[in-house]
């Protein structure tokens, strides 16, 4: 029997001056104290929770941070949901690419929740 499940797909941007915006984000983000440097910076990193079985995608330049959190996702599903960033072919990515993969990764419904 096959269990359904619901994954959701947060996103949340925040302006890169705004510091108190910038601490409420990463408070959520396990092990975060190594992206404070890296803040008013281009970079990207992606972390897994197994705790809350959250997978956070993190970006960032000198005027923004974006961070998509993906729910549900399960230790043996993090390479698979980040493999979207591994297509060599891909210009780049969107909301609908991210949702659609998720849905393919979990076998169940995906939802973007913003």
């Amino acid at each position: 029997m096959s269990k359904h499940r619901t994954t959701l797909i947060f996103k949340t941007v925040v302006d890169a001056g705004d510091s108190a915006a910038i601490s409420r984000l990463l408070e959520l983000i396990p092990d975060s104290a190594k992206l404070y440097p890296r803040i008013r910076s281009r970079f990207t990193e992606t972390c897994y929770d197994p705790e809350t079985r959250r997978e956070f995608w993190i970006g960032g330049d000198d005027r923004h941070i974006i961070c998509f959190m993906i729910t549900g996702i399960g230790s043996d599903e993090v390479s698979k949901i980040r493999s979207v960033f591994q297509d060599a072919g891909r210009g780049s990515i969107n909301l609908e690419d991210i949702v659609t993969h998720a849905a393919g990764v979990t076998g169940g419904a995906v939802h973007l929740m913003n």
